[in-house]
């Protein structure tokens, strides 16, 4: 799937979530955005506490086709993707918060290689990560251990 197309297929995915899980709920993107700030201020620092400290007991990640749940998972999950990505530069190219969704668009080139990737973060009523999904080739090339 092109790059294009993958984008557009995640933005709208990400979005049609957003709309049904904010049907009756009153949202503030305000407060979605900064869970979006403290989330990487904690990815900047690499603090693993202060990540899981964003996101509630059972949050569920999604790597590629891989999942966990819990904060302790996570934790060990951001471990490994710490290694990975500190072995190139990694940067967000774009950022989209609406309603109770977060959608990032990233790059990472590791050894004159870049990989691009999609985050999409869902927070619940009190502003904490609930889901967190990330699609990349990146994982593939250097895959994160069950």
């Amino acid at each position: 799937m092109s790059k294009s197309i993958f984008v557009i297929v995640s933005l709208l995915f990400a979005l049609l979530a957003a709309a049904v899980a904010a049907k009756n709920l009153k949202i503030d993107e305000k407060k979605t955005h900064e869970a979006w700030i403290e989330h990487r201020d904690a990815w900047i620092a690499q603090d693993l506490d202060r990540l899981a400290k964003g996101c509630t007991n059972d949050t569920l990640l999604i790597v590629n086709e891989n999942t966990w749940f819990g904060t302790n998972n996570g934790k060990r999950v951001f471990s490994q993707i710490f290694k990975i990505v500190n072995q190139g530069d990694f940067v967000v190219d774009q950022l989209t918060v609406k309603r109770d969704i977060i959608y990032i668009t990233w790059t990472c080139t590791i050894k004159g290689q870049a990989y691009f990737g999609t985050d999409t973060f869902i927070v619940d009523d009190k502003y904490k990560i609930k889901a967190q999904t990330v699609g990349s080739p990146l994982y593939r090339a250097y895959p994160i251990r069950k």
